[in-house]
């Protein structure tokens, strides 16, 4: 099959909505880009930044946009991105203010060419394993109690859920925080388990 069918092929497969990266395309740097180049021409393809293509759903009203949390996850993959500031808490459920500027935090030097979304760089290389909720789960920490809507009980509650839940693992994020050079964070980071753990001693 020759490169330009295995591009066509490929986004055809992709559902609708889908983020698509340069590098999951097979073949030569300059066939791969030509396919993607007249996909882009068609409509069948939308170019969010050099590398990054975004699927949409073709209707008279045009392919529409791509969610912004899958764009920032596919284009910082492998490097410990999540919500932080507002986002984090609103992520998280403690606070219901949708910033108008979404905010991530991200190890290393953040991408550029997003408009209006704003990053905060982390240096600290254990952060890369976490999930997203984990990310905004240190972020709201490491400024704790500046973006929460809640008091600390209700936070630990409600942070509680989140671990029941499977959605946070307290074990690589006490791992991670207690690298991080925030005082703020390791110390209620290590307030936060104590008592998660003691409510579920009860």
């Amino acid at each position: 099959m020759k490169t330009a069918e295995k591009v066509r092929s490929k986004v055809a497969r992709a559902r609708a909505g889908t983020v698509l990266s340069r590098g999951e395309f097979e073949g030569s740097t300059s066939a791969v880009d030509t396919a993607i180049s007249r996909m882009v021409r068609r409509g069948d393809l939308t170019r969010l930044r050099n590398g990054v293509y975004f699927k949409g759903l073709k209707s008279r009203f045009g392919t529409g946009k791509p969610p912004i949390d899958e764009v920032v996850y596919k284009l910082c993959k492998g490097r410990g991105v999540g919500p932080a500031g507002w986002s984090a808490t609103y992520a998280l459920g403690v606070s219901t203010q949708l910033p108008a500027h979404r905010e991530y935090a991200v190890v290393g030097a953040p991408p550029s060419g997003l408009g209006n979304v704003r990053f905060v760089s982390r240096r600290n290389l254990a952060r890369i394993d976490l999930r997203p909720l984990e990310i905004a789960l240190l972020e709201a920490l490491r400024s704790w109690p500046t973006f929460s809507e809640v008091d600390w009980d209700e936070f630990v509650r409600r942070i509680e859920g989140l671990v029941n839940e499977g959605e946070i693992r307290l074990a690589p994020v006490l791992k991670a925080g207690g690298k991080d050079p925030s005082r703020n964070l390791r110390t209620h980071l290590g307030r936060l388990v104590e008592d998660v753990e003691s409510a579920d001693d009860r």
